[in-house]
């Protein structure tokens, strides 16, 4: 059957686009080509909502789309790479499904320039020397100085977020927020989100963007890295994995990085970059506010102060303790 097609929106940048039986687009991402067909149904099991009577991962299923919208072969699920090109979310029998976008969002966040050593706390510098000495280098691209010069410590979990941290339930969420509660397991003891598992070591050049989710790490995938914007980081990291350093395996549990918390800033990343026809429109925040100024009032000139204001108390109560 053709269908008509709605015509993506040229600013999203994607070159994967994912259609509902009635030709609007309600997904996609940049495919730079680490993403597989598996990695793609998981993706699409992440920011969309299936009817309760297909919430069985069996009865629904991802079909390529003609260019006149007509339905083709059905993507199978192997790790084969996806071709960008338009899709389709049908039932297995290639009938139509009322599948939507999430309406969960992702777990807001900023990226704060990292201070400087005169001006950490105690917990920010135990933090950062652990990480330097279970990783050694950049966790990702494998960047190494002796002096550790442009390596920063970089949070999975935003410290932002600290006091939605439950220690004794071994979980994260948000009370009353649309996203759902996520568990982070062995996010435990008194470092709690200060903790090696929720930590890697970064390049200067990929941690803003790690922070704001324009990339992430999949651990059910090999730890493999993916690359949501069309235009990639400074440092190309597209397809790589994480380092065997940071996974420390066959090491002490409490020096291994989270799978959990890996996991959750990978479905933070998929809801903010691939739900619906644009992701979710994060306002472009001012990062260097510069020395000396008055960083509340610039703030609360710009755009949705609320917001960036929670943040920025969030960073520095959780992060300048004395």
């Amino acid at each position: 059957m053709a269908r008509n097609l709605q015509t993506p929106l040229s600013e999203t940048a994607r070159n994967i686009h994912i259609y509902h039986h009635d030709g609007h687009v309600i997904g996609g991402t940049f495919q730079h080509g680490s993403i597989t067909c598996s990695n793609l149904y998981d993706m699409c099991s992440i920011f969309l909502d299936f009817p309760s009577s297909a919430a069985n991962p069996h009865t629904w299923a991802v079909f390529e789309l003609g260019v006149d919208g007509s339905t083709g072969p059905i993507v199978p699920k192997n790790r084969t790479r996806i071709a960008t090109g338009n899709y389709i979310i049908l039932t297995s029998a290639r009938g139509p499904i009322a599948v939507r976008p999430t309406e969960r969002e992702a777990v807001r966040r900023i990226w704060s320039e990292s201070a400087s050593t005169q001006r950490l706390s105690d917990k920010q510098k135990h933090f950062r020397n652990q990480l330097r000495s279970r990783d050694q280098a950049c966790a990702v691209t494998g960047y190494t100085r002796a002096d550790f010069l442009s390596l920063e410590a970089a949070h999975i979990v935003p410290v932002a977020r600290q006091h939605e941290w439950r220690p004794s339930q071994g979980e994260y969420g948000q009370s009353g927020s649309s996203t759902d509660t996520a568990a982070i397991d062995t996010l435990i003891g008194e470092d709690e989100l200060y903790s090696l598992q929720n930590g890697l070591l970064l390049h200067r050049s990929i941690h803003p963007q790690f922070d704001v989710y324009e990339w992430a790490i999949d651990p059910r995938d090999g730890y493999k890295v993916t690359v949501f914007h069309q235009k990639e980081t400074i440092l190309p990291i597209d397809g790589r994995s994480l380092s065997e350093k940071s996974r420390c395996q066959g090491g002490p549990a409490e020096w291994r990085v989270s799978d959990n918390a890996l996991r959750w800033h990978f479905e933070q990343a998929v809801l903010k970059n691939m739900k619906g026809a644009a992701g979710e429109q994060w306002p472009d925040w001012e990062y260097d506010m510069g020395e000396g100024g008055d960083i509340i009032s610039e703030i609360m000139q710009g755009p949705e102060p609320g917001v960036r204001m929670e943040l920025e108390l969030g960073n520095r109560l959780a992060g300048w303790e004395d």
